[in-house]
């Protein structure tokens, strides 16, 4: 069994960011999972280390965590430059 929660290079080429209503679905899914496998949970305590499908704050936090340790703009939004250093990341991980 593998060690990470989602290990496909597969995310989504959209931009998310909080916003009410909040962004939902298999593409919020994709990225929370992607944080997961990368050490970069939404919420350490929740079931599925805050993989839910929604994009609220606490995905965005997620998100800062992960773009200021990648040398990245910090804005919690998930975007394209953010997605190509988490694409990195998820790729390193499947190959290491």
């Amino acid at each position: 069994m593998s060690r990470f929660l989602w290990s496909r290079p597969d995310l989504p080429n959209v931009t998310l960011k909080v916003k009410r209503p909040m962004h939902r679905g298999a593409n919020v899914l994709r990225v929370q999972r992607a944080l997961v496998s990368l050490g970069y949970p939404p919420d350490k305590k929740a079931n599925q280390r805050g993989a839910d499908g929604w994009y609220g704050t606490k995905t965005a936090n997620a998100i800062r965590r992960f773009q200021r340790d990648h040398g990245l703009k910090v804005d919690g939004i998930y975007g394209p430059a953010t997605r190509a250093a988490m694409l990195r990341g998820v790729q390193s991980l499947q190959f290491a």
